[in-house]
């Protein structure tokens, strides 16, 4: 038993040999048709084809690149198929077929047949869809409309009345065009000009509709605002860290096409508007009438501070055929801060020559306006005019106070501090700026760590007394640059200081020799000091290691052993020899001292066999010998009987 039916996702009809119910799809979406094929075994393979209007044969459908097939188990008995129309086209009209096919002794195949109408309601495209134009030109602007079936009608209105003078449109497939031309743009004749097309599918009307603005030149008109809101004269007073947005609006034909923002800021230079005084700009389009465009430009400030404070401008550029627009506007923020100080030079650090003349600036900055700065040193002894000190205040504007001390560097001032002391209506206390006096000897040094010999490694450090600014190298007056695999650059900080090392490494005097200079520089700072490097040739060793003199020693005094021994064995020999060669003189009774012959002392041991162990051995003399000996041979037996029992002692078995 053999079973199949294609389906679109609303409608399923059941396949029994008869193409099933024509299916609609609308022009350029996306469309889906299904085919489930049912079978015992379940089908293995469904395929798509197809034969488009005025085909002769059925195209396969797999691997087209317009449709994706995609294949889904359902039970065990059903395979489902769909095929995917990515945008449906006009040609895609025609009869669509799925063929299943499973086994179980032979092949055997199915097939669903399904007829597919592609629709579009009536679209409109409008060229252009807008038009500025000079009172008393004309303005041309163009209609097509597209729709399957094609359209039969178009109708051009405006302001929503249909015009009098039809143009007369052409046809061709599925589009019809038209145009329309005002014959002179006036107050009367600018607005909304709008087209209709109409078609009919399955007995009911479609209608489509598009439009053109032809609007008068206007220029800009434009308007500032803020949130919070502004006051009447434009101005904006509020306390730190407030969100503000001020928005810049301009209204005009042609629309306003760019937006620039800048701030005259009486704490700052003047300057266009960046991140650094944390804003945000963004533009937007805020809407079209008939007879005006509408941008706006919206500043965001986060966190209101005092480097927002002063008078914003804004202004849009408008493009005319003739001629460029620029229209201003402005809005004032006044922010509200407590008083801060800070120097002039951008460092607290002052570093002079002893006995030159030093200016230290301050500047005191608030909303309300600060007190007059005052100076002490950091022992709290005030510092006030005199034939030593000068002190000069302005007032810079009303937000913002500037004062000068004027001295003369001494030798004794070198690391003592100095203070400037303000304040204002809202700072909860005293506020300081510490500056530290320095002089120049101290502020930058070299330092050196390593061997300068040939092939070794040396390392530069400079030491300056600052922790702000730039350390460079230079060797000769001249960069030393990073690329080099031989130098090594790395720097260490501390709060109060900054380090630059330099390491140099396999020194080679053609290569290395010469004065290298460390630079600190810090806006108008620039300090330096200098190290001359001569690279030495390595020194031959001639000192002898302590192990070496230890083994010298050792070896010496066995040597000496060896010599010692030699000489008291020959010495041994020798008496031994002369010994041998003496005669005995007979004794006093004739006998002659047996056991002596050839220079050997003889003699008998006789081990005693009924004890046999360990025990000394015991010595048995030749009968009637030592009785008839004399003195001289008495000794001489006696060292015989010593030697004998000391060198041949008998072996234990």
């Amino acid at each position: 038993m053999k079973r199949a039916w294609i389906s679109t996702s609303k409608l399923q009809s059941r396949f029994n040999g008869t193409p099933i119910t024509k299916k609609t799809a609308e022009f350029g979406k996306e469309f889906n048709l299904t085919c489930t094929a049912i079978a015992i075994p379940r089908p293995t393979t469904v395929v798509w084809s197809r034969k488009i209007t005025n085909a002769v044969d059925f195209e396969i459908l797999d691997g087209h690149s317009r449709f994706t097939k995609t294949d889904r188990v359902i039970d065990v008995e059903s395979l489902e198929s769909t095929l995917t129309f990515k945008a449906t086209e006009y040609d895609d009209d025609g009869e669509y077929k799925c063929f299943a096919e499973n086994k179980i002794a032979v092949v055997h195949t199915s097939e669903a047949k399904g007829n597919l109408v592609i629709y579009q309601n009536p679209t409109v495209h409008m060229m252009p869809t807008e038009i500025a134009s000079a009172s008393g030109s004309s303005a041309t602007m163009s209609c097509a409309v597209s729709s399957k079936p094609p359209p039969f009608n178009s109708t051009w209105l405006y302001k929503d009345v249909a015009l009098s003078n039809q143009p007369i449109a052409s046809s061709a497939g599925y589009f019809r065009n038209s145009s329309y031309t005002v014959a002179k743009v006036t107050s009367a004749t600018e607005g909304k000009y709008e087209c209709r097309g109409y078609s009919s599918y399955e007995g009911a009307e479609k209608q489509g509709s598009g439009h053109t603005y032809v609007r008068l030149y206007r220029a800009v008109s434009s308007s500032i605002s803020a949130f919070p809101p502004l006051s009447s004269d434009g101005t904006l007073t509020l306390n730190e860290n407030v969100a503000v947005n001020v928005t810049c609006s301009a209204l005009g034909v042609p629309e306003p096409v760019k937006f620039t923002w800048k701030l005259d800021s009486p704490l700052r230079d003047n300057n266009g508007i960046s991140q650094d005084v944390g804003v945000i700009e963004e533009t937007v389009d805020y809407g079209r009438s008939d007879l005006n465009i509408e941008r706006k430009s919206i500043l965001v400030i986060p966190r209101l501070s005092y480097v927002n404070l002063g008078l914003y401008t804004c202004t849009s550029r408008q493009v005319w055929p003739s001629a460029n627009a620029d229209i201003l506007h402005t809005a004032n923020i006044t922010v509200k801060f407590a008083a801060q100080l800070s120097s002039s030079a951008g460092t607290t650090e002052v570093i002079q020559d002893p006995g030159s003349k030093v200016k230290i600036v301050a500047i005191a900055i608030g909303n309300p306006k600060p007190d007059d700065i005052r100076w002490q040193w950091s022992d709290g002894t005030a510092i006030t005019t005199s034939n030593t000190y000068t002190i000069t205040n302005i007032v810079m504007n009303d937000y913002k106070k500037t004062s000068t001390l004027d001295m003369t560097f001494q030798a004794e001032y070198n690391n003592k501090k100095i203070e400037a002391i303000s304040r204002n209506a809202l700072s909860a206390a005293e506020i300081k700026l510490e500056f530290i006096l320095k002089t120049k000897s101290d502020a930058v040094s070299i330092t050196t760590d390593g061997s300068s010999t040939t092939g070794s490694t040396l390392t530069l450090t400079c030491f300056t007394t600052f922790d702000t600014g730039t350390v460079t190298w230079l060797k000769d007056d001249k960069g030393i640059g990073s690329s080099s695999s031989r130098y090594e650059f790395s720097t260490n900080s501390t709060i109060i200081t900054k380090h630059s090392i330099l390491t140099i490494k396999e020194l080679d005097s053609s290569l290395d020799n010469g004065a290298y200079t460390c630079v600190y520089e810090f806006n108008t700072i620039r300090e330096t000091a200098s190290y001359q490097l001569t690279v030495n040739a390595p020194v031959a060793d001639t000192q002898i290691s302590q192990g070496v003199l230890i083994a010298l020693i050792v070896l010496g005094i066995l040597i000496l052993l060896v010599i010692v021994l030699i000489i008291f064995v020959c010495l041994c020999k020798g008496k031994r020899r002369k010994g041998s060669t003496d005669e005995k003189p007979p004794s006093p009774n004739g006998f002659h001292n047996k056991g002596f012959e050839d220079g050997n002392l003889q003699a008998v041991i006789v081990p005693d066999l009924s004890v046999y162990d360990k025990s000394e051995p015991k010595l048995v003399e030749p009968i009637g010998l030592t009785s008839n000996l004399d003195d001289h041979d008495m000794k001489v037996a006696t060292i015989a009987r010593q030697a004998t029992l000391t060198q041949q002692r008998p072996r234990m078995y």
